[in-house]
């Protein structure tokens, strides 16, 4: 079965969508950039978790990924844009050290690893460390941040720069960058929420 989807809360929505897809009876067994294929499967025999690694360097991602595979555990490489364009070198403000810059081939369309595991009682955690939770979560947040940024300079532009251009062609252009926006903000408040509740547990467990 082929699926054509495309996820703004590209984390937790997406991990909760593949574990609903899996409890149906469903085991993802390629993606791409907008399609997910699926063969049937005994339900809820396998779980999916979704990390974010766009952050990391080349090597640091690939390093990331062997640990997973080591442990045979399933792994996809999935985009977190829709990026159509090869032989790409691309800045990335939200990323960590030479994982500011991406290239393709490389991590480009590589930001996010999908990971399957056998499904058991307990659910695979990829973060049992809270540090390494909490700054998971700032890695999601601060690359939803940068996308908002991205649609209200956009935004803006559409102010400065519009002479030549038709005044309706760009009123349907600016309602797309917030109708973007705006599925952007809902899951990084969602997120800074969870984050924000993390370190209040933490905190009550530590007293």
């Amino acid at each position: 079965m082929r699926v054509f989807k495309y996820f703004f809360d590209f984390v937790d929505g997406q991990e909760h969508w593949l574990n609903k897809m899996s409890q149906k009876g469903y085991r993802l067994v390629k993606c791409g950039k907008l399609i997910y294929e699926f063969e049937k499967c005994t339900p809820n025999k396998y779980e999916y978790a979704v990390e974010l690694v766009g952050q990391m360097s080349e090597q640091k991602r690939r390093e990331y990924q062997d640990l997973f595979k080591e442990l045979e555990y399933k792994v996809f490489t999935k985009n977190l844009n829709l990026n159509f364009s090869i032989g790409k070198i691309r800045y990335r403000p939200w990323g960590i050290g030479s994982g500011q810059i991406t290239t393709s081939p490389g991590s480009y369309n590589k930001e996010l690893l999908i990971v399957e595991t056998p499904k058991t009682e307990k659910k695979i955690q990829i973060h049992s460390d809270l540090e390494d939770k909490l700054l998971a979560y700032q890695n999601v947040i601060n690359a939803l941040l940068y996308a908002i940024i991205a649609m209200i300079v956009l935004i803006v532009v559409s102010f400065v720069y519009n002479k030549q251009v038709i005044v309706e062609v760009l009123w349907v252009i600016r309602v797309i960058l917030i109708v973007f926006a705006v599925m952007w903000i809902v899951p990084l408040v969602k997120l800074t929420l969870k984050k924000s509740r993390l370190k209040g547990e933490s905190k009550i467990s530590e007293r």
